[in-house]
């Protein structure tokens, strides 16, 4: 996991519909048991890589779907439309990958 960060459980989720409801959950485990990334990545880190390293490392994934999770896009294009890409995705065949 990136230096100094957390997280037996990390939490995943889309800031534009479920910000209030990861804080919520976030605040019910102690800071040395979950990774979510406004409070373990320091300004200027590499998103993508120590997002998925951290992914790659955890025990447990929650994701939180907010009400607009489906309808997500980026770039004009529905997200979940683009598994491959994302490093998220990496991060799972990663984990299935090394923990077998």
């Amino acid at each position: 996991m990136p230096a100094g960060t957390s997280g037996r459980v990390f939490i995943s989720y889309r800031r534009q519909d479920a910000r209030g409801s990861a804080g919520r959950i976030y605040d019910r485990f102690a800071d040395d048991q979950v990774f979510m990334d406004v409070d373990n990545l320091p300004p200027g880190a590499d998103f993508k890589k120590d997002i998925t390293e951290a992914v790659s490392k955890c025990r447990v994934l929650l994701a939180v779907i907010g009400p607009r999770w489906l309808d997500a896009k980026e770039r004009g294009r529905r997200r979940l439309d683009d598994l491959v890409s994302s490093s998220a995705w990496r991060s799972r065949r990663h984990w299935s990958a090394t923990s077998s």
